[in-house]
Order: structure tokens, then sequence, then C-alpha cells
């Protein structure tokens, strides 16, 4: 059987997403299930988000 991160990862890894305004692609889903997106800051390569702060889907 699949865990939820496992099936969350199944939908969305490679998707477009828009957030803050700007397209950005779903990296992974971590632990806690947050979509990753290729939005790199000064530590990381990616940025967890909230489902419910995506503004457009593609």
């Amino acid at each position: 059987m699949m865990s939820y991160v496992e099936k969350q990862r199944k939908l969305w890894v490679g998707h477009k997403v828009k957030f803050a305004g700007a397209w950005y692609t779903v990296v992974d889903v971590d632990h806690n299930g947050a979509i990753l997106i290729d939005l790199a800051d000064d530590f990381k390569n990616d940025t967890a988000i909230c489902y419910s702060d995506i503004e457009e889907i593609e």
C-alpha cells in the first residue's frame, strides 16, 4: 500500500503551479505533505508551499 506522501508525489511531481504570480515546477512532496517547488533561496534549491497557496495548476 502506498503512503499518503507517495500518492501525493505521483499526483503532483512534474506539474507547473502558479505561486505568488510566477510559474514553478513541483519537484517533490516533503514528509509533511507540503509541495516542494523549484524556487531556490540562500540555503536550498526548493521551497515548500501549501496546496492552498497555489493560484493555478498547469
